[in-house]
């Protein structure tokens, strides 16, 4: 069995060592080899990544391009990546817990696509437990997904049949690539949940995504959104929505081609807006996340 992890870098020399120790040490027979991405790095990161695999034997392929931020990163891997049996995704900074790979492993032998999820332990920087089990449950509706998701993609192992699904859509601009995972698995595929943490998700000052609270502070938020309205978003859920129909329309559950419909039309008219804003996919209670997102529905920005 092989196993390649997908890892996208950006400043990672303080954990990027840590990191891949604990990818490696996994104890398994599946070989392991890491797809490492660097995005312009400017902490001697490349140099660190490559005196380690020359050091330790071990199977990390570098690829040094320009800076593209974590989405688009994290795409342009799952576009180059060699065929495995199945995959991973890693970020630079957390750290795998024994015995991932093998429980993993066995729940991927499939045809079909199969995303597989672990639990986490939230973390500060040391490493010491701020959650404990912080995923209670997993979002696995489709439509939800897209403007809910609430997995992170260092959690995922997936296999080649779901690889080759989230090919097949293309998508070069995207939110990010969990949401990518989890809903087209969600779409085509089986999600499975492993209630167990098979991760320290480490959260420091330089995450550039990371587990916060979504507490709505007015300020802040209203700076946010007035930049959003500046500068504009580089990915559109309409988009993607559509595209989807149009790769998987017939394998897909009536319901769930009626909600990508739905999201796919969304900016025809106000009609189709106000029916989205009203479809109970797109609530979620009052918070920072649901405030943003319905706003951007009613602008018809997202």
């Amino acid at each position: 069995m092989d196993l390649c992890v997908l890892m996208s870098v950006y400043n990672g020399s303080k954990y990027l060592t840590q990191q891949l120790d604990s990818i490696f040490s996994q104890e398994t027979g599946c070989r392991i080899r890491v797809l490492l991405r660097d995005d312009c790095s400017s902490d001697g990161s490349v140099a660190l990544v490559k005196r380690y695999a020359r050091e330790k034997g071990r199977e990390i392929t570098v690829i040094e391009g320009e800076n593209l931020g974590p989405a688009a990163s994290f795409f342009s891997l799952i576009r180059q990546c060699p065929e495995a049996d199945f995959y991973a995704f890693s970020d630079q900074d957390d750290v795998w817990l024994p015995g991932k790979v093998e429980a993993a492993a066995p729940r991927l032998s499939s045809a079909s696509p199969v995303l597989w999820l672990s639990n986490f332990h939230v973390t500060d920087e040391n490493l010491a437990v701020m959650k404990s089990c912080a995923l209670k449950k997993p979002e696995t509706d489709p439509a939800r997904i897209l403007f809910y998701n609430n997995v992170p993609g260092c959690v995922m192992m997936f296999n080649r049949a779901l690889l080759i699904a989230m090919r097949e859509l293309d998508m070069q601009q995207f939110r990010m690539h969990d949401i990518l995972a989890l809903d087209v698995a969600a779409l085509v595929g089986e999600i499975v949940f492993d209630e167990r943490p098979f991760l320290l998700y480490r959260q420091h000052q330089s995450n550039a995504l990371g587990f916060g609270n979504k507490k709505i502070r007015v300020g802040k938020w209203l700076r946010d959104k007035l930049r959003l309205l500046k500068a504009g978003e580089d990915y559109h859920v309409a988009d993607y929505a559509a595209r989807a129909l149009q790769c998987f329309g017939d394998r897909l559950r009536r319901e769930d081609r009626d909600r990508l419909g739905m999201i796919a039309a969304y900016k025809e008219g106000l009609f189709q807006t106000l029916r989205l804003l009203r479809s109970d996919f797109t609530h979620d209670g009052f918070n920072r996340t649901s405030v943003s997102i319905r706003c951007k529905i009613a602008l018809r920005y997202f």
